[in-house]
């Protein structure tokens, strides 16, 4: 950082309030977002970001594009950290906000460690971190207002990356959105559709979990989940219904056949009245069964001293011989019951 920068870093830290350690200091020049630091120790900063600026002329968004061409000074593998939620101004205080991520932008990096989007991010791009194998941890907006694009292979191949909190915003799951990755759990708190080998070679996944409301349907598409080694364990579903007609297309390829080889449990939600499974749980086991002659299914029963007693899934894969058992059990989503908590 030359003596010209030093003076900004410094009058902008007196811009701040005093509780902000730590801001991006943008840079239109030469496109780059610098982070400061006050703590001399560091051996991985000032991050610096580069290939950054404003979507339009005049525009106070910003968006990352293309690759980081030069090497974070001082970071070891998976040391550098960009928590784009602090404050980004320029030399004149302007404020300023990060709202899109470029294709393929971060792809191959391996000094990011961890990734923390702001609520104002509205553009993740297709492959934007894919094979950044030294990612472990990437938050996306905790409040999100305008978050409308996660692209395909975002996270493909992110060996570290073991968990991401869905955002409400994005209904729709890209293909090979994590496709080998090393996600052992996720919360999908509204998605309506899961893209085909956006899951697929996962075999760290152990828990998935699905939101929603009554009467909303889930798509899965062929292989979603497919791919050797992925064992889900618990799968839990809240009140929207999966819809797996497309599923049997390619050959059986669908979600159930690919997962859980051993000891997979369903979590089905009780209706409002906790009296009984959602009904719309009932027609879709009708056709689901219909397609494996010789399948059968029982759905939890309430007990009169109002426990719930598992049902059982029984069917014939229709790539071995071996029958598989499936663990279905009744639970309260609102209540997060005993069984809800087995998954965490």
């Amino acid at each position: 950082m030359n003596g010209k920068n030093i003076f900004i870093a410094f009058a902008l830290a007196a811009l701040l309030p005093a509780e902000a350690s730590q801001f991006w200091l943008y840079e239109s020049g030469v496109k780059t977002l610098t982070l400061s630091d006050t703590d001399p120790e560091a051996v991985c900063t000032p991050v610096k970001v580069y290939n950054v600026s404003p979507v339009a002329n005049g525009s106070t968004k910003l968006t990352k594009a293309s690759d980081n061409t030069i090497p974070f000074e001082g970071c070891p593998l998976g040391g550098a950290s960009f928590d784009f939620t602090l404050p980004i101004k320029d030399g004149e205080g302007i404020d300023y906000a990060l709202v899109s991520i470029a294709s393929e932008c971060f792809s191959g990096n391996n000094y990011i460690g961890s990734v923390k989007l702001p609520d104002s991010f509205e553009t993740l791009g297709s492959g934007a971190f894919r094979s950044a194998k030294y990612l472990k941890a990437f938050a996306f907006p905790a409040n999100p207002t305008s978050l409308t694009s996660v692209g395909d292979s975002a996270f493909y191949g992110c060996s570290r990356l073991e968990w991401l909190e869905w955002p409400a915003t994005i209904a729709t799951i890209a293909p090979y959105m994590c496709n080998s990755s090393g996600i052992t759990g996720i919360y999908f708190p509204a998605v309506t559709e899961i893209k085909g080998s956006a899951f697929g070679i996962t075999p760290n996944l152990r828990t998935v979990e699905f939101g929603g409301s009554d009467g909303q349907t889930i798509v899965f598409k062929p292989q979603c989940f497919q791919g050797q080694g992925t064992t889900i364990k618990t799968i839990f579903f809240h009140e929207a219904t999966p819809d797996l007609t497309e599923g049997f297309v390619n050959g059986g390829n669908n979600f159930l056949d690919h997962v859980g080889w051993t000891g997979l449990v369903i979590y089905l939600p009780m209706n409002a009245s906790k009296d009984d499974v959602a009904d719309g749980w009932k027609t879709w086991v009708q056709d689901y069964l219909a397609v494996f002659t010789g399948s059968s299914f029982t759905f939890p029963q309430k007990n009169p001293d109002g426990s719930w007693t598992d049902g059982s899934w029984y069917h014939h894969a229709n790539y071995a011989p071996a029958r598989k058992t499936y663990v279905i059990r009744a639970w309260d989503p609102a209540a997060k019951t005993v069984g809800a908590l087995l998954c965490y």
